[in-house]
C-alpha cells in the first residue's frame, strides 16, 4: 500500500463538517498530549543551547550557525522511540528547516505574543481536562519545564502565522475525494471484533501516590459508583482519573486485540456488558465498565471511528488525511522555495569516524542542479512513513492513553 511521509509540522484536524480549513488552524495544533505521552517534544525540533566557543559548526543557514553542541543536545533529549524513527542526519535537516522558517518569519515581521502562547496552552489543557499544575508535573517527569515548552510553542505558532500570512490559507476535501479514498482503501476499513469500555485510571507513581494510597482511592470511587448504580461514572472520571487523554469523553475507548496492555485488554474482552471490574497494570489501577461488544465488519463512512457518540466519523477521518496530504505538499513547496533562495553551507560530517577535513557545500537556487547534492538532501528529508489508513483508524484513539501498550 502506498505510504506517505509524516508531516513536518504536527497536524491535528477535528473535522466537524466538510469545509475549507485554514492552514493556520492545521499548523497551530501542537500536540501537548504527545509531549506528555512520549517525551518527544515535537515533530518540530528546537534547540535550547547556544553556540559555544570553539564549537564545531555543522551548517550555516544564511549566516546563522547550527553547531555540533546544538545537534547533540537535541539528539540526547529524544527518547529511544524517536531515535528509532530518524537518524541524526535527518534531525539536522529538521534544524535547518526550522532555522529557514524562523528567519523568514522575522523578515516578514511575524510576531507571537506571550499572551497568545498562554491562550493556546490553556485551550489545549481545557480540551484535555488537565490543570496547569498537572501539565507542569507531567513536563517535569519528562525532564523539561513549562517555560521551555512555551518557547517551543511560540516558535510553532510563529511558523503557523507565517504560513497564514504568505500562502493560500485554505484547504478542503470534497465529498468526491472522500468517497474515492474510501473505495480505493475499503479493505483497510474492515474492522475485527472490538470492545467499548470506559475506565478510571488511578496511577501509582510512588511520589504523589503509592500503591496503598491508590487502593484506598479505588475503594472510595467504587463506593461512590455503587451508591449511584454507576450513573455517576463520568463524574468520577472527571474527578479522579489520571488518564488525561480520555477524561473529556468519559474515559471511553474502543479497541481491538493487541492495542492495550494485556491486563486491561484481557479484562475488557472477558467482562460482560454492564460489568464493573478493577485490574492493575504497569500504569496503576483501572476501574473498568464495559459498554459494548462490537462485531466485525466494514466501517461505514458515517460511523464513529472511536465508537464515542458524536465522535469523529470515518468520513471526517478520511477528510483529515486528505487535508494533511495537501498541507504536506504546501509545506514542502514553501520550504523548497525558501531553500532555493537561501545560502546553506554544510561543514563537518556527522560521522565521528570520518575525516576531520571540512566538507563545504554552498547551495543557491542555480546550484541545486547538482544531482548528488539533490539526492543527498532528499534522503535526509525522508521520515518514517505512516500508512494513511492507520492515521484514520486511530485518529481519536491516539490521545494520551496510558492504557495503550
Amino acid at each position: 500500500m502506498e505510504k506517505k511521509k509524516n508531516l513536518k509540522a504536527k497536524i491535528i484536524y477535528e473535522g466537524k463538517q466538510r469545509k475549507k480549513t485554514p492552514i493556520l488552524t492545521i499548523l497551530i495544533a501542537v500536540v501537548i498530549i504527545a509531549v506528555l505521552a512520549t517525551g518527544y517534544l515535537s515533530q518540530w525540533t528546537y534547540h535550547f543551547g547556544g553556540e559555544e566557543k570553539n564549537d564545531i559548526i555543522l551548517v550555516s543557514v544564511n549566516g546563522e550557525s547550527i553547531t555540533q553542541t546544538q545537534l547533540d543536545e537535541q539528539w540526547d533529549s529524544l527518547p529511544i522511540v524517536a531515535k528509532m524513527q530518524m537518524t541524526k542526519d535527518q534531525l539536522l535537516e529538521e534544524l535547518v528547516q526550522e532555522t529557514l522558517l524562523l528567519q523568514e518569519a522575522k523578515k516578514q515581521k511575524v510576531i507571537v505574543s506571550d499572551a497568545e502562547v498562554e491562550q493556546f496552552i490553556n485551550m489545549q489543557l481545557s480540551q484535555m481536562g488537565m490543570t496547569y499544575t498537572q501539565f507542569e508535573e507531567a513536563l517535569a517527569s519528562q525532564g523539561t519545564t513549562a517555560d521551555e515548552m512555551k518557547s517551543i510553542y511560540k516558535k510553532q505558532l510563529t511558523v503557523a502565522k507565517l504560513f497564514d500570512k504568505t500562502i493560500d490559507n485554505t484547504l478542503n476535501a470534497s465529498e468526491e475525494e472522500i468517497l474515492d479514498y474510501y473505495n480505493k482503501n475499503k479493505e483497510s476499513f474492515y474492522r475485527d471484533p472490538q470492545v467499548r469500555v470506559r475506565h478510571i485510571l488511578v496511577a501509582i507513581d510512588n511520589k504523589t501516590m503509592n500503591e496503598t494510597q491508590a487502593q484506598e482511592r479505588v475503594d472510595l470511587i467504587l463506593k461512590k459508583l455503587e451508591s449511584n448504580n454507576n450513573s455517576n461514572f463520568c463524574e468520577m472520571v472527571q474527578n479522579y482519573s489520571t488518564d488525561f487523554g480520555s477524561v473529556n469523553n468519559c474515559g471511553e475507548y474502543t479497541f481491538g486485540r493487541g492495542q492495550m496492555v494485556p491486563e486491561f485488554e484481557d479484562a475488557s474482552y472477558d467482562m460482560k456488558v454492564g460489568e464493573v471490574r478493577v485490574v492493575k497494570s504497569s500504569y496503576g489501577f483501572h476501574i473498568i465498565i464495559k459498554d459494548a461488544d462490537i462485531p466485525e465488519g466494514y466501517i461505514t463512512l458515517n460511523e464513529s471511528i472511536s465508537g464515542v457518540e458524536g465522535g469523529q466519523t470515518l468520513a471526517q477521518g478520511i477528510e483529515q488525511v486528505i487535508i494533511e496530504g495537501k498541507a504536506q505538499e504546501v509545506f514542502d513547496t514553501y520550504v523548497n522555495e525558501l531553500t532555493e533562495k537561501s545560502e546553506i553551507t554544510y561543514f563537518n560530517p556527522l560521522d565521528d569516524n570520518s575525516s576531520t577535513e571540512n566538507i563545504k557545500t554552498t547551495k543557491k537556487s542555480a546550484e541545486l542542479e547538482n544531482e548528488n547534492i539533490t539526492e543527498s538532501k532528499e534522503d535526509l528529508n525522508q521520515e518514517t512513513p505512516l500508512e494513511s489508513d492507520e492515521n484514520v483508524n486511530t485518529a481519536e484513539n491516539n490521545q494520551s492513553n496510558p492504557a495503550e501498550s
